[in-house]
C-alpha cells in the first residue's frame, strides 16, 4: 500500500513552489495498492517528488479514477 496526498492545486503551482501550510492541512493522504499506482503513474495522474506521491485533481475525480477500470484522461 502507497500514501497518496490528494491536492487541487495546479500542476505547475505545485512544482514551482513550496507548497504553503494552509495547502498542506487542506489536502488527504489516501492509502492505495500497487496496481492503481502504477496505473496512475502510467496515465499522467500520479506524480512523485521529494515528498511522497500526488494526485492532482479533486477527491471526487480520485473516486471516479479508483473505481472505475477505463478511466479516461479529459
Amino acid at each position: 500500500m502507497h500514501k497518496i496526498k490528494i491536492l487541487n492545486e495546479n500542476r505547475v503551482d505545485l512544482f514551482t513552489k513550496n507548497i504553503k501550510n494552509e495547502t498542506c492541512k487542506s489536502k488527504k493522504i489516501v492509502k492505495i495498492n500497487d496496481d492503481l499506482l502504477e496505473l496512475g503513474l502510467r496515465k499522467g495522474l500520479i506524480e512523485k517528488d521529494r515528498d511522497g506521491f500526488y494526485f492532482l485533481g479533486s477527491y471526487e475525480k480520485f473516486l471516479d479514477f479508483k473505481n472505475k477500470k477505463n478511466y479516461k484522461i479529459n
